[in-house]
């Protein structure tokens, strides 16, 4: 830990107690936000795109493994390379609002997965991207607020979710292309 990731965590944890309803709030970003970024993303492709059902397989293929392979390969091969304690593990005084087990705080699994979606929607639609980015950041920022995660471990999922959202993304768009060349991504009718 360095001086930037104490002063940041001590001053967004000690959001988490000023009153009744924030506490339910940041608990809310920390633990179920990422659900209904997921819907309206979804929501989101269905009015933007109008997909025929072949389509919208595409999408979600691409987008789902995404998240799961910067969640459940990325991010958990860097975890094991370097193990990095939680604040609550090694800070006195840590407010912590969602209970979680010990190690493994970086990068933040959470913030991989959603910025792996993020990265990946951008080549569906520019502003579902932009809509999952923010939303990976305030989620990230919660789970920060909660005392389950250092900035850090935050912006190290980012890195490491937008990586693999872009490169799957990409990959993704190009097979799209490859199997259905009318498809439109990436806002094409705009360029």
């Amino acid at each position: 830990m360095n001086n930037f990731d104490v002063s940041i965590f001590r001053w967004l944890n000690s959001w988490s107690r000023l009153s009744p309803l924030l506490e339910d709030i940041f608990l809310f970003l920390a633990d179920n936000m990422g659900y209904l970024l997921l819907a309206v993303s979804l929501l989101g492709i269905f009015i933007i795109k109008k997909p025929t059902p072949r389509r919208l397989a595409g999408y979600l293929s691409f987008v789902a493994v995404s998240g799961l392979v910067s969640r459940f390969l990325v991010a958990e091969a860097v975890r094991y390379f370097w193990s990095r304690p939680r604040p609550f593990e090694v800070l006195e005084g840590v407010q912590q609002l969602l209970v979680h087990q010990g190690g493994g705080a970086f990068p933040s699994g959470h913030a991989s997965f959603y910025f792996a979606v993020a990265g990946s929607l951008f080549f569906i639609d520019k502003r579902l991207g932009i809509f999952m980015s923010v939303g990976a950041f305030v989620l990230g920022a919660g789970r920060v607020v909660a005392g389950v995660h250092w900035p850090t471990d935050i912006l190290g999922g980012a890195f490491f979710g937008y990586m693999t959202g872009f490169l799957i993304g990409f990959l993704g768009y190009q097979l799209m292309r490859k199997l259905d060349p009318d498809v439109i991504t990436m806002n094409e009718k705009e360029l």
